[in-house]
């Protein structure tokens, strides 16, 4: 586990107050739309926040991704729902990032 953490107390209000531009904030919020699959194995890996997780739990990726976001300070819970309505463009292209994803089936990336 990393030993540079520190304690941060989330505090909604004034988060969605500097979301909605009001005020100055008192500190910088960290928010992603999303990390590759890649890059959050390997800021896992790195750091050991998966230590201690069972694999066989069936919550084990949710919790994975709560220590993940905990880990880098995130000021929200990112969570998804299926959403049917929502298409993803179907193009596809080569990995040619420096953390390629793992050889599978679908083993090319949406543009």
């Amino acid at each position: 586990m990393c030993s540079f953490r520190r304690s941060v107390a989330p505090d909604a209000e004034a988060f969605l107050a500097n979301l909605r531009r009001r005020g100055t904030p008192k500190r910088a919020y960290l928010l992603e739309l999303f990390f590759d699959g890649e890059v959050k194995d390997a800021i896992c890996e790195r750091f050991g926040l998966t230590a201690g997780l069972g694999g066989d739990d069936p919550f084990h990726e949710q919790k994975r991704e709560i220590a993940l976001q905990r880990f880098l300070g995130y000021d929200y819970v990112l969570g998804q729902l299926p959403v049917w309505w929502l298409s993803r463009n179907p193009l596809k292209t080569a990995d040619t990032a420096a953390l390629a994803r793992k050889a599978s089936s679908n083993n090319k990336g949406s543009i």
